[in-house]
């Protein structure tokens, strides 16, 4: 009768251990893409085990390494973009501004987070509508750079305007 008791408890607490054995590892790895989906890229998931989690845990920690050494920070590329004295700003296919560097903010005379959201030709050519020979909807159009000065009393200055469009791999 002993025996009958003892041995589904010693079953059950040895169930626990394998499984925990197993599991653990795969916890490690999920918080350890949580972790660095959120941008740390320090992190290390790391364990000692030689089975193929502890080989994909290794494997992980390599390419989050390599990542790391290839990726650009967004202080970084924040840094640079503001460092530019060339008037920069990036608007998305509706001509809103979706960002706008600190030489444009200070040509506007705006605060970069004020002129975020606002339709470009709004801003620039107090238009409610794309400014005529607009060179980024010929972009659009085209998917080609284009550079054209433009002189709009309304800016109060000739400017030489180029257009990058940045294309996704849906052509868009």
């Amino acid at each position: 009768l002993m025996i009958l008791l003892i041995t589904p408890i010693a079953a059950w607490f040895l169930a626990v251990f394998v499984s925990g054995m197993l599991t653990g590892p795969i916890h490690r790895l999920h918080k350890g893409t949580e972790i660095i989906g959120a941008g740390n890229l320090d992190y290390k998931v790391g364990t000692n085990a030689k089975d193929e989690i502890g080989q994909l845990a290794r494997a992980f920690d390599t390419m989050t390494e390599d990542l790391k050494k290839n990726t650009v920070s967004v202080e970084e590329w924040e840094k640079t973009f503001n460092s530019i004295t060339d008037l920069i700003f990036i608007q998305d296919n509706d001509f809103t501004i979706q960002k706008a560097n600190k030489a444009f903010a200070g040509a506007m005379k705006m605060d970069p987070k004020d002129i975020i959201g606002k339709k470009c030709y709004n801003l620039l050519h107090n238009l409610d509508h794309p400014w005529p020979g607009c060179p980024f909807e010929r972009a659009k159009q085209d998917h080609a750079s284009h550079v054209e000065e433009v002189n709009d009393p309304n800016i109060g200055i000739p400017l030489l305007v180029s257009v990058s469009p940045i294309i996704d791999s849906r052509g868009a």
